[in-house]
């Protein structure tokens, strides 16, 4: 069995030697990158655990809308995550693209270390720990929050048009990170409208009555669009990034004494929300990795 260690994790390989011989080197155990790595956990192709823990087993594939089972695994869906529009990309044939990619963006290596860290604490803490793995999902945001951009404006050929783009990030009222990230996601995603309008239909599991939840929502989630009926949470992709701030804000930042409203109800248990939700913050998250990665990769070859 093929391994690397990173950290307090050790990442385990699925695939069979012949499967992964498959594989471009920068994507195979233990020389892939830690952008590969990231983007293999996130499809449910790698396992892991800390030095002495329990094998956490994703088996779920986050690099597509909705995210779904992985089922058997299979080299051709790393093929998918390349792919650009009605094409199919075949990674056996551009593994030398692939590689040459993965090698040259090594350093930006400090960046995906930390995301990859804190994906896998979410992975280690979800099913017992849901509100400490959400915790790990917005570290992940932190990271990605000013650093992507860069990223992105790095790889662009388009000096004149990146330029743009970076005032358009800069420019508005609000300052900091989060704005800055919520103005690239827009350019990020400005081609691709489909993703921006596809709407998260979230199960929410909870063992008791949802209406002090639903006074919570209503109170707390006035600045964009959302509706829950029948137990199921929708909100569009182009809104989670601000549901992800309002809800980390409202219930770790509660500011009580400045009159903010707050998840504060005792008729629910707060923990089977995060519960419900982190999975799709995390689909939405993953969704974002796959396409500056996209972005990197096809900035890269020669005469794009």
């Amino acid at each position: 069995m093929k391994m690397r260690n990173i950290g307090i994790y050790e990442y385990q390989e699925r695939f069979s030697d012949l499967k992964q011989d498959k594989l471009p080197l920068s994507m195979q155990l233990p020389t892939a990158t830690n952008e590969a790595l990231l983007l293999r956990v996130l499809l449910g192709q790698i396992d892991f655990k800390k030095n002495t823990g329990v094998l956490i087993k994703t088996r779920t594939n986050y690099l597509r809308l909705p995210y779904a089972p992985t089922g058997s695994i299979n080299y051709k869906d790393i093929g998918d995550v390349f792919s650009s529009g009605d094409s199919q990309f075949d990674i056996i044939e551009n593994k030398r693209a692939i590689d040459a990619y993965f090698t040259q963006n090594r350093r930006n290596h400090g960046v995906h270390e930390k995301v990859l860290f804190e994906i896998s604490n979410y992975f280690a803490h979800q099913k017992q720990a849901p509100i400490t793995a959400f915790t790990h999902l917005y570290r992940s945001l932190e990271y990605m929050a000013y650093s992507f951009p860069m990223l992105y404006a790095a790889k662009s050929k388009d000096y004149k048009g990146t330029f743009s783009d970076l005032k358009k990030f800069f420019s508005g009222d609000a300052a900091g990170e989060l704005k800055f990230f919520h103005k690239f996601l827009q350019v990020l995603f400005e081609d691709e409208e489909t993703t921006l309008k596809y709407e998260f239909e979230i199960n929410l599991s909870l063992s008791h009555p949802m209406e002090s939840l639903k006074r919570d929502c209503t109170a707390i989630y006035s600045r964009f669009p959302y509706n829950i009926e029948n137990g199921i949470l929708r909100i569009k992709f182009e809104n989670v990034l601000e549901f992800f701030i309002i809800t980390r804000n409202r219930f770790f930042h509660m500011l009580v004494g400045q009159g903010q409203e707050n998840f504060g109800s005792i008729d629910y248990d707060i923990g089977e929300y995060f519960n419900s939700i982190n999975p799709y913050v995390l689909n939405w998250l993953s969704i974002i990795i796959q396409k500056i990665s996209v972005y990197g990769f096809y900035s890269s070859l020669t005469g794009s």
